[in-house]
This record gives C-alpha cells, sequence and structure tokens, in this order.
C-alpha cells in the first residue's frame, strides 16, 4: 500500500521479531522513510490516533476465547 500511495505514511506494530526481521524487507522496498516500526503487542496496547488500522493473518488460527479476549 505505500509503494501505490507515496504520500501515505504508515506503521509496522508488531513483536520485536518481527521488527527484526522486516527491516530489511521494507528497506529493500524504498518505503522506510513513510513506515514507522513500532515494537508492541496488542494485548497491551495499540498506538492510537491513526485513521485505519489493518491487521492481517491474526486470529484465524486461535479458539473463540482467546479471539474474543
Amino acid at each position: 500500500m505505500l509503494k501505490a500511495y507515496p504520500k501515505m505514511k504508515g506503521i509496522l506494530f508488531e513483536q520485536p521479531e518481527a521488527i527484526k526481521g522486516a527491516k530489511s524487507l521494507i528497506e529493500q522496498a524504498g518505503i522506510l522513510d513513510c513506515c514507522e516500526l513500532i515494537v508492541g503487542n496488542f494485548f497491551e496496547f495499540v498506538p492510537a490516533g491513526r485513521d485505519a488500522y489493518i491487521l492481517k493473518y491474526l486470529i484465524y488460527d486461535w479458539d473463540d476465547e482467546r479471539a474474543i479476549a
């Protein structure tokens, strides 16, 4: 999305291991300047003040109790 819409700003909000692995891919894609990398856990907090949140491959394999939480 950030490559298709260069004026857009985004974040990758993920666990430390995922951020570490994704940084080089984001650099290679040429979008590091418009993509903020934030380490965190969405069970503890979610960065506020954004216009949209896109979740992918998040709860598809969780049981109902964990997904509801």
